[in-house]
């Protein structure tokens, strides 16, 4: 954050809100926003502020709107003659698309009607300007097309004189289209996008867009934005990049593992997706939404959007750099200083020549009573480098908790080496971070307050800043845990909570070694490893495998029901259950996990020498957890494409693609640990896991040859592969032709 805020509008009775902005090359911008004004005797305006690039306003503010009544739904453009069009919905005797030219920040004119259908409502209009002055305008409009909502353009010349009728953009017309947003590109010809209810799948929305030459006519067919498309996605935005492509921004819900979260993607200017979508948002907690894209002018772009809760009251605003290939120029930033209260509605960010952006956005109750259009600036902030992961020592402790060393200034690195602790304050925990070198502590009582799935970043010192991955809860994890298989085995084992005893999760980790699984004639296992009680308590189960607990170098007792034979010996589809282990039990019935086992489809493969089974779980910070790292030359890594997230892997592109017989799927680990590889049908549902295990740092490569986990050959049409490592996934789409 380089600036300071300050408010943008004048008049302060009423609520000042959903500010709109646009700008020229030259730095110059205008902000629009609806203006409550009861005590005016106006029941809603539109108001504009011309800026010039050093902030001072350019005349005074100006209703936009010449007639009385609501107006509401602002957008601007301009271009770099300083020709500006404001447009909005007005309440008249339903709601209607108004517009407003612009010259060099004076009025020209009165209002004009932008629709020519004015039965029902047309609402939440945008509008994008060509360098010529002309500009297109698209609106939702209620019962038009023949069913719910649907959405229309025109074009208009720089005059405000029509250049077209009215026309559908939306080619599915079934239930509703709604929320467009357009952008030109640079050959001139232009993108909308939208969210439609039920193109996608039953009972939710999905983004889709349509690309259309300069005179209007529709370029291809309308296509797709999402590629995930379980719940809905919707809130779209879209901007157009320097390289004749554009980029899609929107909210999806419950894809990030929380409620709303931001995704990106983007595309040639054919409509043809570059690389996949994105997440944008570090912090997951509560929900991220109302997303805005903005292309800089260094080629690369920001998106802003508001999150609930992030900055410890109720909405906030936040944003991350990108630059032109999609990769990560800055972490995930807050804007607002002021935190007291709603801020929130953000504009599309104003870029400006030195990189950074100016960002507008809604806040109540700060400047002014109600709310006010409040500005700031912002200039990115990223990782130069990072220490070394595996350079860190965990020295006390056992939390789960993760932690990463960005290299925000490399002059400044010291080399010392340092100490991460943390204390407990009223359920808070307070981060500190003590130079052992130096004897200081340049980080005191950063607060850990806000839960898991936050993006918490330490203030920069000595050349570096700490991002701190909080595990606040002890629970089995169940997504982390796995096989690790030598044998080939198929037995199917599926980690869930205990279904016997009382349950109590203790913070360890469980190994299952399995041992020879092979049999006399009597059926008995010639090489037992270890003996579980039965249901009555008594040590009289023989078993293939034993358990031990990782974390405390120590025995864990297993419990077999026999439900298969009462043979006394562990059967294939017999629950194997873990006993809580003292010091962890507060009653000897205290089961920590269980592994059911059932017989695959087809023939059986037991298990056999060196296959384990993981038991991890997630273990809670405590006072007790200290990590220690150095700054020193041999640890610092290039920070590559990952600011801001944890760097696991990188996944690539399958070969052939399309392919016929089989694909070949190359990926590199950057950090040891579980991984897996799913393949998924369109619909999201898993056809088959072709990785889970754990894997070393290294290169690997993997084949699908078109078969799912039944051993059968799926058909011909898109399906996804998909790795997980950490609590990171990646998704990427293939073809199958036959």
């Amino acid at each position: 954050m380089c600036g300071q805020e300050f408010i943008v509008n004048t008049f302060t009775n009423g609520h000042q809100r959903d500010p709109n902005t646009a700008w020229n090359t030259s730095g110059e911008f205008a902000v629009v926003w609806k203006s409550d004004s009861p005590d005016s005797g106006r029941y809603s305006d539109i108001r504009i502020q011309f800026f010039q690039e050093n902030l001072s306003s350019v005349g005074e503010e100006i209703i936009v709107n010449t007639q009385d009544g609501s107006h509401e739904s602002p957008c601007v453009a301009m271009n770099d003659e300083n020709y500006c069009v404001v447009i909005w919905a007005a309440l008249e005797d339903d709601f209607n698309i108004k517009g407003r030219l612009f010259n060099q920040g004076t009025p020209v004119g009165e209002e004009f009607s932008i629709n020519t259908t004015t039965v029902y409502s047309q609402t939440n209009p945008d509008v994008a300007m060509w360098p010529s002055g002309e500009f297109m305008v698209v609106w939702e409009s209620w019962y038009q097309d023949g069913s719910d909502r649907g959405i229309y353009g025109r074009k208009f010349y720089a005059d405000g004189t029509p250049g077209t009728n009215e026309f559908l953009i939306n080619t599915a017309t079934e239930y509703s289209q709604a929320k467009p947003a357009v952008a030109i590109l640079p050959d001139e010809s232009f993108v909308v996008n939208w969210e439609s209810w039920n193109q996608d799948q039953d009972h939710s929305y999905g983004v889709f867009a349509q690309l259309f030459s300069n005179i209007c006519e529709k370029i291809g067919s309308e296509f797709q934005v999402n590629t995930i498309i379980q719940n809905d996605q919707w809130f779209t935005d879209v901007a157009a990049l320097p390289d004749s492509g554009f980029i899609s921004v929107w909210c999806s819900w419950e894809q990030d593992g929380s409620d709303g979260g931001i995704y990106s993607q983007r595309f040639d200017q054919y409509g043809e997706k570059v690389g996949d979508e994105n997440q944008v948002n570090s912090t997951t907690s509560y929900y991220q939404w109302l997303p805005k894209v903005t292309a800089l002018e260094d080629n690369g772009y920001a998106i802003i959007w508001s999150s609930w809760k992030q900055d410890g009251n109720r909405e906030g605003v936040y944003i991350k750099f990108y630059d032109i290939n999609g990769g990560y120029r800055s972490f995930e930033m807050r804007v607002n200083e002021e935190i007291q209260d709603f801020q929130w509605e953000p504009a599309n960010p104003v870029p400006r020549t030195d990189g950074s952006v100016l960002t507008i956005w809604s806040s109540h109750e700060q400047f002014a009573t109600g709310y006010n259009i409040v500005g700031n600036i912002i200039a990115p902030v990223g990782a130069q480098a990072t220490v070394n992961p595996n350079s860190y020592d965990h020295t006390s402790g056992i939390s789960t908790t993760m932690l990463r060393v960005h290299v925000l200034d490399t002059l400044a690195l010291t080399g010392d080496n340092y100490e991460l602790s943390f204390t407990q304050e009223e359920n808070i925990f307070l981060a500190h971070i003590a130079n052992l070198t130096s004897g200081t502590t340049p980080v005191s009582g950063f607060p850990i307050d806000q839960g898991e799935g936050t993006f918490y970043l330490t203030p920069q010192f000595e050349g570096i800043a700490v991002e701190i991955i909080p595990e606040m809860d002890l629970a089995l994890n169940i997504d982390g845990s796995y096989l690790s298989s030598q044998s080939g085995t198929n037995l199917v084992m599926e980690l869930t909570a205990p279904g016997a005893g009382t349950p109590l999760v203790a913070p360890i980790d469980i190994v299952l070694d399995w041992n020879s699984t092979t049999t006399d004639s009597a059926g008995n296992f010639i090489f037992p490893a270890d003996t579980a009680i039965n249901s009555s308590g008594s040590p009289a189960i023989v078993t293939p495998f034993h358990a031990w607990n990782i974390t405390d170098d120590s025995p864990v007792i297993m419990l077999i029901p026999e439900t298969v034979a009462q043979n006394g010996q562990w059967d294939p589809e017999e629950r194997i259950i873990f006993l809580t282990p003292p010091p962890y039990q507060e009653q000897g019935s205290n089961t920590h996990a269980q592994i059911i086992t059932s017989l695959p489809a087809n023939d059986l493969i037991m298990p056999g020498e060196n296959d384990a089974f993981y038991i991890i779980t997630y273990r809670p910070l405590t006072t007790t957890d200290i990590y220690r790292f150095s700054t020193s030359s041999e640890f610092i890594l290039s920070v590559g494409n990952d600011n801001g997230t944890l760097d696991y892997f990188r996944l690539g592109n399958n070969y052939p693609n399309p392919f016929n017989a089989i694909t070949l799927i190359p990926y590199t680990i950057t950090r040891p640990g579980k991984v897996t590889i799913t393949i998924l049908d369109i619909i999201g549902r898993e056809i088959l896991q072709l990785v889970n295990t754990h894997h070393n740092v290294g290169k690997y490569f993997l084949n699908w040859d078109g078969m799912n986990r039944f051993k059968q050959q799926v058909g011909s049409g898109i399906y996804f592969y998909r790795i997980q490592a950490g609590r990171v996934n990646k998704t990427r789409k293939m073809l199958l032709i036959k």
